[in-house]
């Protein structure tokens, strides 16, 4: 395969393009053409003469393209401009499919493009996917494209603008403001190598959504979500928000890989809104770009293209990666052009499937490579990575960079955020730790309790509690003094510590009494656990008065329970287990 780019600024230099030498002997050799449009206008008539004009010199090539937040070219970055790049393959075919779309008919759109591509009767080995994510929900197209999951690689991007307000797709020479178009490759020989990565770096304490629907966080730790962004970076809820917001994305894990998403927008409410989707219950840091991660990364995407020895690389990158990285990243994208011919745009969202899933990114650079037959054993002129941090130059000042000095910075404040975290778990342990037992205290139990009765109630699952007392303990304190009597506290608790499950959850009560929760436990199991526990204590060594014992009350949780009742059945219990003579079990039930 062979590929070919050039600015395009008029319909004369395209004309002169589509003409010369090199496009025609290129087309004399090919089975197929794939004709790309990237461009930053969003003049339909503009795009539509482009595409029109291709078809006319080459009717039996495909088309398609986006409008962009930039361009890509010969691995430059290039800002304002229209790209058309040619691919000629020998012996590979192109399909092109286009559904147009609306709100609320995404998934549909996503699962008749699967049935075309499906409908080929023939073995799919990539496609390339476009869509207008302002217009339309590119995760629905997914989730009804990716149904089942695609055993072929897919890649591609959503189209927009800088104002985040515009967004074109093109298949031949129609243009579409709401809608999706795919390019399913197939043949012989087509080979496809791809990775993605984002390379920003948590610098907040972690925060969980409370509150989340479609593509909107209503709440952030309870708490209205824009508030982030307002307390952490004074961004006001105006016009302005998406462009002071868009270089502070959330990071948060899913599948094992970490994601960075930007809020788009503010919806009613203070919310957020996003052109990916976020879950309740998931974990969220406040990221911010670390240029010595995304070198790392980039040297990673290098070498994996260097060993793949593609004859063409389309590179598909967020365009907040402009806003962030400034001037650096024209040095982004032009080591690749180093290893192949690559070309591809800014974008709004981002495709690479993995592992049979394919989420909309956002704030990632994707780079696919692409090739006709094996890969040569030996291909002379390919170059090792670039580190883009590394100058050439002997200008001392380097250091001093733009991606420098926010590296440092980061540093600093992860450094500072490593501190702090450390502080707020040593006072959070601290707040609900029994100083004397370093067990749980009151205030952690009553907080499990109201868990554990709420999520009974919720999922009808069942748990049941375990009150003890220590046996004539007063007589310890009087007979011994309180330092013994502080001590046999102390060993009680670790005996019980050694004797509970990890599920279960252990704490003071309040004096000489203990209370243990046992989640997942019907009323008889925990009277074998209480069992097991007496036993314990019973057998135990402690300091001075050598033996020991406790009495046991044991209720479980019923229908129609609250905390009190609960609680007074097992107190009921354990007063009766002290009546008849201690060191005994009692179980209460609901009269």
């Amino acid at each position: 395969m062979k590929q070919l780019s050039r600015v395009i600024c008029s319909n004369s230099q395209l004309t002169d393009f589509l003409s010369s030498s090199e496009v025609r002997e290129a087309d004399g050799e090919a089975l197929s053409i794939l004709a790309q449009i990237y461009s930053a206008s969003q003049d339909t008539q503009w795009l539509h003469s482009i595409a029109a004009g291709i078809a006319s010199h080459y009717p039996q090539a495909i088309i398609i393209g986006a409008t962009t937040c930039g361009e890509i070219h010969e691995g430059e970055t290039v800002f304002g401009q229209t790209i058309v790049t040619f691919y000629f393959f020998k012996t590979t075919r192109v399909h092109p499919f286009v559904v147009l779309s609306k709100a609320g008919m995404e998934a549909e759109t996503g699962r008749r493009l699967r049935q075309s591509l499906d409908q080929l009767g023939v073995p799919i080995r990539g496609a390339l996917l476009l869509t207008t994510p302002l217009t339309i929900n590119s995760n629905e197209i997914i989730r009804g494209f990716n149904s089942p999951p695609a055993d072929f690689p897919v890649f591609g991007a959503g189209a927009g603008d800088n104002a985040m307000k515009n967004n074109h797709v093109i298949c031949g020479s129609a243009i579409h403001s709401s809608a999706a178009v795919v390019i399913a490759f197939d043949g012989p020989d087509i080979q496809i190598e791809k990775t993605a990565y984002h390379g920003w770096k948590p610098m907040s304490n972690e925060m969980t959504i409370t509150k989340a629907s479609d593509l909107v966080v209503h709440t952030i730790d309870n708490q209205p979500a824009f508030d982030v962004y307002r307390r952490y970076f004074d961004i006001q809820d105006d016009e302005d928000f998406f462009v002071h917001a868009l270089g502070f994305p959330l990071l948060l894990c899913r599948d094992s890989k970490i994601m960075a998403l930007v809020p788009v927008g503010i919806a009613p409410e203070a919310s957020l809104k996003f052109i990916s989707e976020i879950h309740e219950g998931e974990k969220i840091r406040i990221g911010f770009m670390d240029p010595l991660v995304i070198r790392d990364h980039l040297i990673i995407a290098q070498q994996k293209m260097i060993d793949f020895a593609p004859e063409a690389i389309l590179i598909f990158s967020c365009g907040l990666r402009r806003w962030v990285l400034r001037e650096d990243v024209l040095a982004e994208t032009k080591p690749f052009q180093a290893i192949a011919p690559t070309a591809g745009f800014y974008t709004i969202g981002e495709f690479c499937s993995d592992n049979g899933k394919i989420p909309v990114l956002n704030l990632n650079c994707v780079v696919v490579g692409m090739r006709e037959g094996v890969s040569p054993d030996i291909r002379p002129g390919r170059p090792p990575p670039v580190d883009i941090t590394r100058s050439k130059s002997n200008d001392v000042y380097y250091i001093s960079t733009h991606s420098a000095v926010i590296s440092r910075l980061l540093n600093f404040i992860s450094a500072q955020n490593v501190e702090l975290e450390k502080a707020h778990h040593k006072i959070l342990l601290q707040s609900i730790t029994d100083k004397l037992t370093r067990i749980f205290n009151r205030a952690k139990l009553d907080d499990s309790l109201s868990f554990e009765l709420a999520r009974a109630m919720r999922y009808g699952s069942v748990f049941s509690i375990v009150l003890l007392d220590i046996d004539h303990f007063k007589q310890v304190n009087d007979v011994h003094g309180h330092n013994v009597g502080d001590a046999v506290l102390v060993r009680i608790a670790e005996v019980l510590h050694e004797n509970i499950r990890r599920t279960d959850i252990l704490g003071r009560w309040g004096g000489e009494e203990f209370l243990i929760i046992l989640t997942d436990t019907s009323p008889a199991q925990a009277c074998q656990i209480a069992e097991k526990l007496r036993m314990a204590i019973a057998t135990a060594d402690f300091p001075v008065v050598q033996r020991q014992t406790a009495s046991f009350g044991v209720a479980g949780y019923h229908a129609g329970d609250d905390i009190s009742q609960l609680l007074c059945r097992a107190d009921r219990a354990l007063y009766e287990a002290k009546a008849k003579g201690r060191n005994k079990i009692i179980l209460r039930q609901p009269e």
